[in-house]
């Protein structure tokens, strides 16, 4: 835990100096954000193995990965083996966390309000102008962490999202995260061996936003099915 706290400070003290000498472009920050994220994984000792092609982004074309969640580690996870600008929507609260919530909005990090309809909707435009700015978003389509490490319900906004954008849904399954770090505790259990597995990308437009919400669910119970 002190590990992990001590590399997660200093991954943030070098990404304010880099913006303090004009040098944290998007390029700059996404390899602050991937170190930071093989760090961490590399303190509980843990290589993810990834299963399936990773996605290869076409230019101008907006992407959404949607993974299952259901550890804090998902986020390491993710940040450090899927390719591109990965920028994750989290949950508002986050953003009032001092020093951390502030440098993930410098970071193009996007926070959404989940008890305010009206700003969550806004904050959703935000994302969609990230998007269409070369930011590939991920998000956990559940809009929080499993209980007890089964695939929830998922939610509405980001299916809209994803159809006003066109995007490409890059569906992913993670294996083995929730007994690195389960839900609601600080017990770290080194060692576990994390699967990463990859869906074939979904065209958003083939589908309407309910068949779409269904589809990607389909597959990505098909890619956590052991």
């Amino acid at each position: 835990m002190l590990r992990t706290l001590v590399q997660t400070i200093v991954t943030l003290t070098t990404f304010w100096w880099a913006k303090l000498w004009g040098r944290a472009s998007r390029v700059k920050t996404d390899e602050i954000i991937k170190h930071w994220a093989r760090a961490l994984l590399r303190i509980v000792n843990v290589t993810p193995l990834i299963m399936g092609t990773k996605p290869v982004y076409q230019n101008h074309q907006p992407y959404i990965i949607m993974s299952n969640h259901a550890s804090l580690y998902d986020i390491p996870i993710i940040l450090a083996t899927l390719p591109g600008s990965i920028r994750m929507i989290a949950k508002k609260e986050l953003s009032y966390i001092p020093y951390f919530g502030t440098s993930l909005k410098h970071s193009e990090f996007i926070f959404i309000d989940r008890k305010n309809r009206a700003r969550a909707i806004n904050d959703l435009q935000k994302a969609k102008e990230k998007m269409l700015d070369g930011i590939v978003i991920w998000v956990a389509p559940e809009g929080t962490r499993s209980r007890d490490g089964q695939l929830g319900t998922f939610k509405k906004g980001i299916f809209k999202l994803a159809k006003e954008t066109n995007a490409v849904i890059i569906p992913v399954g993670i294996r083995g995260a929730r007994q690195l770090l389960p839900p609601k505790t600080w017990a770290f259990n080194p060692g576990q061996t994390i699967e990463v597995h990859m869906g074939d990308p979904i065209v958003s437009d083939n589908f309407d936003e309910v068949t779409l919400n269904q589809h990607v669910r389909e597959v990505m119970l098909k890619l956590l099915d052991k």
